[in-house]
C-alpha cells in the first residue's frame, strides 16, 4: 500500500478539485514519458562491432543488419568492393565504430591490427588511405629503442605464425571513452615484451598512463619456476584469445607458441582507466601447460561479469577439490572488483587421454546462450579438438559440484548434456548462435546446424550442409534483421593459409542461408576473372559484418565486400510512425558516398500504397567524397490504404528487442513515480491520495493497452482497424535505384 493513514486523515473529506488538477498534471507527465519511449523504440540502433564475435557472449550475431539479405547476396549484386592494404597478417578480427569524428569529418571507422605491431583506422566505406596508423613499437607508444615484432622462426622456432608476431588477439573498444585496448608483443633482440595499450580512437595516440608492461611472479614450483617462484615468461607466452572488457576492467589471456615451453595458462585483469594490474590467475602454477588458446575466440563473460574460459592440454589435479592444476578444464571465474577468483569448473572424464594425445578442450571458444526455459536457464557450450560439444549450466556447472568424474565413467553425466565424440570434428574456433540454433564447422568437416529445443541443443536433429572446409574449419558469423527472413551465415575458408601449410592461397568468403544450411547463396570464387578474390588466408580469420559490408582480414590486406554497383548508401530515421488520415509525418534521409563517388542522388518512394504520398526536400542532393547529404521526407496520408501487413497481437506493446533495457527502466521509473505521487506533499489526505492513485493507475492501464507503440489491431483495412504498410525509400544516381531503407507506416 502507498500510505499508512492516521485516524484523523480518514475523517478528511476528498477534495475533488485538488485531486483532479493533480491527476491532470501527472497524466501530462506520463503522456510525455510514453511519447519519448515510443520515439526511442522507433529509432534503429547504430551498428557497431567492438569486440571479438560481436558480444561478450561470443554469439557472432549482428541482428541489426538491414541491407544484406538472401535476396541481394548473389553474384550479380554482391562482391568485392575494394581492399585496404596493411603491413602484416591480420589475425585479429577487424572492429567497427560508427560516427567517429576525425579531423573535422565524421566516419564509420574500421580498426585493423596486424602482426607487424601496427593498428590502422580506415574509413569503413571508402577505398582511401588510412585515417591514421599507429606503430606500437615506437617511443610514442612506450617501446624502447630498436624494438620490433618478433621473427617467429629465429626467436621462437615456431612456424604457426610467421614471418612476424606482434598483435594476435582481437582488441576491444570502449565507446564511452573512445579507447581501443590492444595487447602487443615485441623484442629488442635480447628481451621480450608484452604490453597492454590504450589508444585514442580518433588519433591512435597512446592514452596516459599507458601502456602497461604485462609481467608477474607468483608462488609455484611448475615448469620454468625458480626457488618456488613462477614468473611470466615473455618469450614463450602468447596472447591469442580476444580481449574482454567488463565492469571497467580489461582481461588478457595467454598460452604459447607451438606448445613450446615452459608455459602456463595466465589470465590478467587490468583497470581500464589506470591500466593498473588488479589480479591474475595461473592454471598450472605447480605443473605445466594449461594455456588459453581458443584459436583466437574471445574470453566470454555473462551479464554479472563472470568469465568462462577453457584451458588447453596440461596437468590436472585429481587429488584436491577444488583442483589446483587446471589443464583441459572449463573455468568459471569471478571478477568482483576485478579480482579473478575460481568460482566453479568442469573437467571432462577423459582429461588424461585428452592431455596425453594433445586433443585438448582449449582449442575452441565458449559461447553463452541466451536465457532458456526449463531447469537450466543459463547454459553454455564448449568444444575442442575431440569434437565433443559440452553443454554446461553456468549457475552450477556440475551436479553436486562434483567437477570431474574420476573413475568408472564413459561420459560426463554431471553436466547438462554432451554430444558424442567427433560429432562435429575437432573445433579450432567457435560456433555462431542465431534464432535458437547453433552453427559449427570443425576441421576437415562440414557446416552443421543444431537446433535449441526445450532449453538445450537437440543432437537428434542435426543438419549437415554439403559445404565443408579443411583445417582449421571456421568460426561462422550471422547477419540478420532480428529473426526475420533474409538472415545470412558468413564463413571464411582459410584452409589455404601458409606458409608452411597447404598454401599460400586466397581466403574464400562464403554466404549461406542459416535457415537451410544446404543452400549456399554466394562465395568469392564465383565471379568471373577473380573479381572477388581475397588476399591470402590466415588461420582462424573471422568476418566482420556490419552496415551492409563484410570485412575479411588476410595476410596483406582487409578485403571489403558489399552490394556492387552502388555509388552511395543511406538510412532513414525514424523507421516507423503512426499517421492519421489527413496528417503527415517527417523523416530524415541521409546518404553517404562510397568508393570515392561524386555526383547527384535523387530520392523517391518505391510505389507507395494508395492513399500515401511522399515529398522530399530537397528532392536531390549532390555528394562529394567523404561528405554526406540529407533530405527531409514528408509522408502524407490522404486515405486509409487497402494493402496491409499483419499486425502484432492485440493488448501488447511490441518494442524492438534492442529497446528492452530502456523499457524496463521506464517501468521502474513509472513504479517509483506512482509511489512518490501517493506520498506527494500536495496530497495531505488519505482519500485524496486514494483518488489520485486510482486515476493514475487507470491511466497506466490505458497506456499499456494503446497500440501507438506497435501493438494492437488486426489485419486489413476494414472498419476502424489500424492498417500498417511498408514504404520503401530509394536513391538514384542515374542508374539502378538503391534501397535506402523502409518505413513502417500505421494509419489508425
Amino acid at each position: 500500500m502507498c500510505n499508512m493513514a492516521t485516524p484523523s486523515a480518514h475523517r478528511e473529506l476528498l477534495d475533488p478539485i485538488s485531486t483532479f488538477h493533480t491527476s491532470i498534471r501527472f497524466l501530462r507527465r506520463l503522456t510525455l514519458l510514453v511519447f519519448l519511449v515510443c520515439v526511442a523504440a522507433s529509432i534503429s540502433p547504430a551498428q557497431s562491432v567492438l569486440t571479438q564475435h560481436n558480444d561478450n557472449s561470443r554469439t557472432g550475431q549482428n541482428t541489426n543488419e538491414t541491407i544484406l539479405t538472401t535476396s541481394n547476396v548473389k553474384v550479380g549484386q554482391f562482391g568485392k568492393l575494394f581492399s585496404l592494404p596493411v603491413d602484416g597478417q591480420v589475425y585479429a578480427q577487424p572492429l567497427y565504430v560508427p560516427g567517429v569524428s576525425i579531423n573535422g569529418a565524421t566516419h564509420n571507422v574500421l580498426i585493423v591490427a596486424t602482426e607487424a605491431d601496427s593498428v590502422y583506422a580506415f574509413d569503413a566505406d571508402s577505398n582511401a588511405a588510412p585515417l591514421w596508423k599507429a606503430s606500437l613499437v615506437d617511443a610514442a607508444h612506450g617501446a624502447g629503442s630498436g624494438e620490433t615484432p618478433l621473427n617467429s622462426l629465429t626467436t621462437i622456432g615456431c612456424s604457426d605464425l610467421q614471418p612476424t608476431i606482434g598483435i594476435t588477439a582481437t582488441p576491444v573498444i570502449d565507446p564511452s571513452s573512445n579507447t581501443i585496448y590492444v595487447e602487443a608483443k615485441s623484442t629488442n633482440g635480447s628481451s621480450f615484451f608484452h604490453r597492454l595499450h590504450a589508444l585514442a580512437l580518433a588519433t591512435g595516440a597512446e592514452k596516459s598512463p599507458g601502456p602497461a608492461l604485462i609481467t608477474a611472479t607468483v608462488n609455484g614450483t611448475g615448469d620454468g619456476s625458480s626457488a618456488g617462484k613462477l614468473t611470466f615468461d615473455s618469450l614463450h607466452q602468447q596472447a591469442r584469445p580476444g580481449l574482454l572488457l567488463v565492469n571497467g576492467a580489461i582481461y588478457v589471456a595467454f598460452a604459447s607458441h607451438c606448445d613450446l615451453g615452459p608455459y602456463h595458462g595466465w589470465i590478467f585483469a587490468y583497470d581500464e582507466a589506470t591500466l593498473t594490474q588488479k589480479s591474475l590467475l595461473v592454471t598450472t602454477p605447480n605443473g605445466g601447460l594449461g594455456g588459453f588458446w581458443m584459436s583466437g575466440s574471445g574470453i566470454a563473460a555473462d551479464a554479472s561479469g563472470n568469465i568462462y574460459i577453457p584451458s588447453g592440454n596440461g596437468d590436472f589435479d585429481t587429488t584436491h577439490v577444488p583442483a589446483t592444476e587446471l589443464g583441459d578444464t572449463l573455468l568459471k571465474l569471478g571478477t568482483t572488483n576485478a579480482n579473478l577468483t575460481l568460482l566453479d569448473y568442469f573437467t571432462p572424464f577423459d582429461q588424461l587421454t585428452l592431455n596425453n594425445n594433445d586433443v585438448d578442450l582449449g582449442s575452441g571458444g565458449v559461447l553463452l546462450l541466451p536465457d532458456q526455459p526449463g531447469a537450466h536457464p543459463h547454459i553454455m557450450v564448449a568444444a575442442g579438438k575431440e569434437g565433443t560439444i559440452y553443454v554446461v549450466d553456468r549457475d552450477q556447472m556440475t551436479t553436486n559440484n562434483s567437477h570431474y568424474c574420476a573413475s568408472g565413467c564413459s561420459n560426463d553425466p554431471e553436466i547438462v548434456e554432451e554430444s558424442g565424440s567427433g560429432a562435429i570434428a575437432g573445433v579450432f574456433g567457435m560456433p555462431a548462435y542465431w534464432n535458437n540454433t547453433l552453427y559449427y564447422m570443425g576441421q576437415n568437416s562440414n557446416l552443421t546446424s543444431i537446433p535449441i529445443a526445450n532449453g538445450k541443443p537437440d543432437f537428434t536433429r542435426v543438419t549437415v550442409s554439403p559445404l565443408g572446409f579443411g583445417f582449421p574449419g571456421t568460426t561462422p558469423s550471422i547477419s540478420s534483421n532480428g529473426t526475420m527472413a533474409g538472415a545470412i551465415l558468413w564463413a571464411i575458408d582459410s584452409s589455404q593459409y601458409g606458409s608452411p601449410g597447404p598454401g599460400p592461397g586466397p581466403a574464400v568468403l562464403h554466404a549461406v542461408d542459416p535457415t537451410n544450411v544446404s543452400t549456399e547463396l554466394w562465395n568469392s570464387t564465383q565471379a568471373a576473372n577473380n573479381r572477388d578474390r581475397a588476399g591470402n588466408a590466415v588461420k582462424f580469420s573471422v568476418p566482420t559484418i556490419v552496415n551492409g559490408k563484410v570485412y575479411v582480414g588476410t595476410s596483406t590486406e582487409v578485403d571489403v565486400y558489399g552490394l556492387t554497383g552502388q555509388s552511395f548508401r543511406g538510412s532513414v530515421a525514424p523507421t516507423s510512425a503512426t499517421i492519421p488520415v489527413g496528417s503527415s509525418h517527417t523523416f530524415n534521409v541521409t546518404v553517404n558516398p562510397m568508393s570515392g563517388f561524386n555526383g547527384n542522388v535523387s530520392f523517391a518512394c518505391d510505389s507507395p500504397p494508395s492513399g500515401i504520398s511522399c515529398q522530399f526536400n530537397p528532392p536531390q542532393v549532390s555528394l562529394v567524397t567523404n561528405n554526406s547529404g540529407s533530405s527531409v521526407l514528408t509522408v502524407s496520408v490522404s486515405a486509409k490504404p487497402s494493402a496491409a501487413m499483419p499486425r502484432k497481437p492485440a493488448n501488447r506493446i511490441a518494442f524492438p528487442s534492442s529497446s528492452r533495457p530502456l523499457i524496463e527502466g521506464i517501468v521502474v521509473v513509472l513504479a517509483v513515480s506512482i509511489c512518490a505521487f501517493c506520498f506527494g506533499p500536495r496530497l495531505t489526505s488519505h482519500r485524496q491520495r486514494l483518488g489520485a492513485t486510482a486515476i493514475a493507475l487507470l491511466a497506466i492501464c490505458l497506456v499499456a493497452g494503446l497500440s501507438s507503440c506497435g501493438g494492437g489491431g488486426g489485419v486489413g483495412g476494414g472498419g476502424g482497424n489500424p492498417v500498417t504498410v511498408q514504404v520503401a525509400i530509394q536513391g538514384n544516381a542515374g542508374g539502378t535505384p538503391s534501397n535506402l531503407g523502409a518505413l513502417s507506416i500505421t494509419v489508425p
